[in-house]
């Protein structure tokens, strides 16, 4: 009850306390009233009363003295009384306080009693009644008692008068209360109601130009003052924080596009660097040159990896890093470290070994880019700061819960150690344990940050024991999911790409688009020990030049150039040649690895990347690929493009049979569903439906269809050509038609 009350409005709270003190004063003034009353008919009734009395006995004072005729006419004299309703009977008694002549109202059943039974000269006042006894005096001589008693019928109904008066005036004064009630709580609650009505509205549109004009100098015109200067100080907040969250989204955009100018600037002549270096150390070399050669190979390794942990910890605190769960060997990937990096202890003079926990299955569920990243940089940090004894690798088995399944791992080493004082401190981003360590050693001061971020990222755990000159042990837990059908991970990773069974049976003839002369050489020379002819240009308006001229089998395309970039020469390849000249295979060769970059490149119609610095092998196999994939059907009839689905998928083949049959299961779903909403005029359904099927045909490399499907999106947004909907599902329908019969193809291929 008490609950309910406080949650009334302030109008009825006030109305209702108005309306009840009303009632209990008008209440308590009747109360009072009536006793007053009460008080003043008893002094009134027993002062009549009394005179009445005294009257009667004084006119009967001489029949007292004559037994006989005074008899009969005291008799005659109280047969008076009957004037009087209210009396119901009355007495004279004589000296001897016995009867001497009485009075009974006709109907009470009763009369005064024939002996005095009350003193003389008494008033009695009762619930019902009052009876009052006066002596009769005469000549200075009492001569007997007068009795009267008398009724309270006249206090009753006077009382019952009164009541009903009184209810008619409070029920009166309780209407009028009521009413004065709910017009002056208005004058209280209207401009609070408004003021509510400033704030609710304040809140909705972020409006912090309103303001109250309530202008009192009450109680709420202080708060109508302090709500306005609270608004003016909460419009300034808001336009400093809006100018700051635009100054940081500004200062994050430059950051990004700092990044992917820096990374391209920096990796592009480190792609020259490294493959001129590759290509050197193919030739002839004295041993002194071969050193010279090794020691630039090393440094720009390591340029190389600050380069990766400056990007990679910028892509973690502007949170797009993403982790990817797939199956995967875990030994397979442990044991790679033995190739990686025994040579190299072996070399310094270290031992290296790893230990793996029989408890661990071959296969297990997580993110092995990131696993295999974290592991690089404790090895990698280990390996930096150890000059004698060696580095173990342990892995065991924690715990297993259900459907996931706990590993523990060190990384053991018997390096420099960290004093107790910087533990934490490793941990922090462009920190090391010294200066010293910073000179000596070199490095960002990111690795170790990281490998944190990541562990986080990926729900684990890290942490670090260490003695200054002896030696660090870092722990890592990660949870990873287990892998029930092993049989089908052991034939996957034993079988080759079903890609690579296609030969490619001529010589390619390859368009390369690059402005940087070292890269241009090492390109150039890597494609030409392949057997490969290649037209060179130096900046995307050639390059679109050449693609119209000549029909190649696959141009590598870099995206900072200069006249027209990357994406540009991309666009107008794809746009403005026909075919089969605009569907030709585009590679892109960038250092703009972040993530915004290289979906722009997808959609600009670029079918791969490559990432500066990149090794011969890897230019090889994206180029053989990509001519694979286009002697898979005639290209004049393809409508599908599987560049991103193999991208996507790791190029496992698997994977990409299992996406394909899931888009060709969906079709009907969709066209069911978007057929439905159209009838039934349900346009948010409409909107998500289209939606869904946009990215599944874009997934497919539908590309035509998935603009298609923009358009048909963009209408239902704005609820536009209503009327061209079934038409826009129509061709939805046909366009499918035809990209399931060559995904079909394409599984029949997949599943040989």
């Amino acid at each position: 009850m008490l609950a309910r009350f406080r949650n009334l409005s302030i109008k009825k709270k006030i109305v209702f306390f108005l309306f009840i003190l009303s009632a209990f004063a008008l209440f308590v003034s009747s109360i009072l009233f009536i006793i007053y009353d009460k008080q003043q008919f008893k002094r009134k009734a027993l002062r009549d009363l009394s005179i009445l009395a005294e009257t009667v006995g004084n006119n009967n004072a001489a029949n007292l003295e004559f037994f006989m005729s005074g008899k009969e006419d005291a008799k005659k004299s109280l047969q008076l009384l009957s004037s009087d309703a209210y009396i119901e009977m009355a007495a004279i008694y004589n000296v001897n306080n016995l009867s001497f002549a009485d009075y009974a109202k006709k109907g009470i059943g009763y009369r005064a009693s024939e002996k005095l039974e009350f003193p003389t000269d008494t008033i009695i006042f009762s619930q019902d009644k009052i009876i009052i006894t006066k002596p009769i005096i005469y000549k200075n001589h009492t001569h007997g008692t007068i009795f009267i008693q008398t009724n309270l019928d006249e206090y009753k109904e006077r009382t019952t008068k009164f009541l009903i008066v009184i209810s008619l005036i409070i029920i009166l004064a309780l209407i009028i209360s009521l009413i004065m009630a709910i017009y002056f709580q208005g004058l209280i609650t209207k401009p609070i109601i408004n003021l509510a009505d400033l704030m609710k509205n304040i809140a909705e549109t972020r409006n912090y130009s309103i303001r109250s004009d309530y202008n009192s100098k009450d109680e709420i015109g202080q708060l109508s003052y302090v709500f306005n200067e609270m608004i003016s100080r909460l419009g300034k907040q808001n336009k400093d924080l809006k100018i700051a969250k635009d100054r940081a989204e500004y200062s994050l955009k430059i950051k990004e596009q700092f990044l992917a100018n820096m990374s391209h600037e920096i990796r592009t002549p480190m792609n020259g660097v490294i493959g001129m270096t590759d290509l050197l150390a193919e030739t002839e070399l004295s041993e002194e040159q071969f050193q010279y050669l090794e020691n630039i190979r090393i440094s720009a390794d390591n340029l190389l990896v600050i380069i990766n942990d400056i990007l990679d910890f910028s892509k973690i605190e502007a949170g797009k890093v993403k982790i990817v769960n797939e199956a995967f060997d875990f030994r397979k990937l442990v044991y790679q470290y033995r190739d990686i990096f025994e040579k190299r202890m072996t070399q310094k003079g270290l031992f290296f070994t790893i230990e793996i926990d029989d408890a661990i299955p071959n296969f297990v569920i997580g993110d092995k880019v990131r696993l295999n990243q974290i592991l690089t940089n404790l090895v990698g940090n280990a390996f930096k700061f150890t000059q004698k004894g060696g580095i173990s690798m342990k892995f065991k088995l924690k715990s297993v819960l259900e459907n996931t399944q706990i590993i523990e791992f060190e990384v053991i080493d018997t390096g420099i150690g960290i004093m107790k004082d910087k533990l934490e401190a490793i941990f922090e981003e462009f920190n090391q344990a010294t200066n010293l360590t910073t000179r000596e050693y070199g490095g960002t001061g990111l690795g170790l940050t990281i490998s944190k971020q990541l562990v986080h990222l990926m729900d684990g755990t890290i942490s670090v024991e260490s003695k200054f000159g002896e030696g660090s042990s870092f722990c890592v837990t990660l949870p990873f999911g287990v892998v029930t059908d092993t049989k089908n991970m052991v034939a996957n990773q034993i079988d080759t790409p079903k890609f690579n069974k296609i030969a490619v049976n001529k010589t390619l003839n390859v368009l390369l688009a690059e402005d940087n002369k070292l890269n241009q050489v090492f390109a150039k020379e890597v494609l030409l020990k392949n057997n490969m002819t290649v037209t060179l240009v130096e900046n995307g308006k050639e390059a679109v030049t050449a693609a119209t001229n000549n029909l190649f089998d696959v141009i590598l395309m870099d995206l900072h150039m200069p006249e027209l970039d990357g994406y540009q020469a991309t666009k107008q390849i794809r746009t403005l040649l026909k075919e089969p000249h605009s569907l030709v295979p585009i590679i892109a060769l960038t250092a703009a690895v972040t993530k915004s970059e290289i979906d722009r490149s997808f959609e600009a119609g670029i079918n791969d990347y490559i990432a500066k610095p990149f090794k011969a092998e890897v230019l090889i196999k994206k180029i053989l690929q990509q001519a694979i994939n286009k002697e898979f059907l005639n290209e004049s009839q393809k409508i599908t493009n599987l560049d991103y689905l193999k991208n996507m998928a790791g190029d496992n083949n698997e994977i990409i049979a299992e996406m394909i049959e899931m888009f060709i299961d969906q079709i009907s779903e969709y066209v069911t569903n978007i057929n439905k909403a159209i009838r039934d005029e349900k346009w948010d359904d409409l909107k998500l439906y289209v939606h869904s099927a946009k990215s599944s045909v874009a997934i497919v490399g539908m590309n035509k269809l998935r603009a298609d499907m923009q358009l048909f999106e963009n209408a239902v947004k704005a609820r536009e050509r209503k009327e061209d909907y079934p038409e826009m599902l129509a061709n939805f329908i046909s366009e499918t038609n035809k990209g399931v019969v060559e995904l079909k193809e394409i599984l029949t291929i997949l599943k040989k």
